[in-house]
């Protein structure tokens, strides 16, 4: 082997360390790459407080072939399908909240209505805005005048909202919507009355409304809710068919109306009565309300707010017109009046509601028991002029009892045998033919007149119907 001639010499890293001298000169040498850098120290997490309990380590679970998930996403991956059960009840409740709404919702509108509307006071019918009472069968607004339908066979109707009808005393009709039918056979039908004004030979004013169905060119006259047709009516019943049959349950009333505060007193609708002498006219509630300044006297848990006429503070003579009819009166959804007379026959053991007239049992304090015949209402020329004749209070003070002690209903008599009624009556009952020779003692001792106050305080007067003002027609 050859030699190398040029030898390199021996550095300080060649000999053995016992053999380095103190010579601490650098010493030539190739340079060597630099070595990698060490691993970085991993991050040591701060302790923990000791009062914080450490919890155990969870197991990684494998996300995937030879995948782990690191420890600190364990605790927040979400369970698979956990949302699930809360969505179906969210679904659920959401179902429930909606059929509730559905099933209650007329009754929620009437409580609102009633919350609000019991306490409206309109002061200008012809200007007020519409409202909507809900009931199941019908959704009722208040009247909106609308184009005439044409169904007159006499006279004139407005065919112009509005518009005074021409024709001077011949009929004339006017109609109004008043509600929408939301269920039954004539659903999404208007409920429109026909508001028909006539008069009669003797020219008395005969106003009638007459209930339809009305939907596109179907005409349904409503037999449960208007009056009779006759011949010679102004309706032409070619234009329209009649249902017998269909009843709003929201217009039907009951014939009578009790209650603890009537004691042994009841009020009687005059629509389930056999005969009423008065002669009705059907008229707008809001309209008379005003007018006639009636007063709300009851309240009823359904029907709500009954009214009367206020009381007198004079004596009207006896056949005069143009008085009260001292009835209670009722707001009906469509906007017309239901009305209820006083039923006396419980206390004066009398059939007073079907005519108004009776023979009450009263044991007379003077001696001998009753077995004439009286009535409670005004008479006119040709009809009666009221449901119940009512007195001014201040008559009590000339009144005394008529009847004895504990013996049934206490009636008054006039203390004075000449008032001026006694006296009036008197001169009514000489003018016929059969009272022509009857004295005036003989009259007062038959007791002609007699008064009884009822539940709501008012003082009624009953005249003998031998001496009373005799119909002429």
């Amino acid at each position: 082997m050859e030699g190398n001639l040029n030898p390199k010499p021996a550095s300080k890293r060649d000999l053995p360390k016992d053999m380095w001298g103190e010579d601490d000169s650098p010493v030539s040498e190739t340079p060597k790459p630099a070595p990698p850098p060490p691993p970085p120290k991993p991050i040591q997490k701060p302790p923990e407080s000791p009062s914080t309990p450490t919890p155990p380590k969870q197991k990684a679970e494998p996300l995937g072939i030879g995948v782990e998930v690191p420890d600190h996403h364990i605790g927040k991956k979400p369970k698979k399908g956990s949302w699930v059960p809360g969505f179906l009840l969210w679904i659920a409740f959401l179902g429930i909240i909606g059929y509730s709404g559905w099933y209650f919702w007329p009754n929620i509108l009437g409580w609102v209505d009633g919350l609000f509307t019991q306490v409206l006071e309109i002061d200008d019918p012809e200007n007020q805005e519409i409202t909507t009472t809900i009931d199941n069968q019908v959704a009722w607004q208040t009247r909106e005048q609308i184009e005439g339908l044409g169904l007159m066979i006499v006279g004139s109707e407005t065919t112009v909202p509005g518009a005074m009808p021409v024709g001077g005393l011949s009929p004339r009709a006017e109609y109004f919507k008043v509600g929408k039918f939301r269920d039954g056979s004539f659903q999404n039908s208007d409920i429109v009355i026909a508001y028909v004004h006539s008069q009669t030979d003797l020219g008395l004013s005969r106003n009638k409304f007459y209930r339809f169905a009305v939907k596109g060119a179907n005409v349904v006259l409503l037999a449960n809710h208007s009056p009779r047709l006759f011949d010679g009516d102004p309706l032409d019943n070619e234009k329209f068919i009649v249902d017998n049959e269909y009843v709003i349950e929201s217009l039907m009333y009951p014939d009578e109306l009790t209650d603890s505060q009537f004691e042994d007193q009841y009020l009687r609708n005059i629509g389930s009565m056999p005969s009423v002498p008065v002669r009705l006219t059907d008229k707008w509630f809001d309209k008379e309300r005003i007018t006639k300044n009636w007063d709300p006297v009851y309240s009823h848990p359904k029907l709500g707010a009954a009214y009367t006429d206020p009381l007198p503070q004079t004596i009207a003579s006896l056949g005069s017109g143009g008085g009260p009819e001292n009835g209670f009166y009722f707001k009906a959804p469509d906007g017309s009046i239901k009305t209820y007379v006083i039923a006396v026959e419980s206390v004066l053991g009398s059939d007073y509601t079907s005519r108004l007239k009776g023979a009450p049992k009263i044991d007379w304090r003077i001696g001998g028991t009753n077995r004439d015949e009286y009535r409670m209402d005004d008479v006119g020329s040709c009809s009666s002029l009221n449901f119940t004749s009512v007195m001014p209070s201040s008559l009590m003070d000339d009144l005394i009892p008529a009847t004895k002690d504990g013996s049934g209903p206490v009636v008054y008599e006039l203390r004075n045998d000449d008032h001026q009624m006694l006296q009036e009556l008197h001169g009514y009952a000489i003018s016929y033919e059969e009272n022509k020779d009857l004295s005036f003692n003989k009259f007062v001792d038959s007791h002609p007149l007699f008064f009884w106050e009822d539940v709501f305080g008012r003082l009624i007067r009953f005249q003998g119907t031998q001496y009373s003002y005799q119909l002429d027609c």
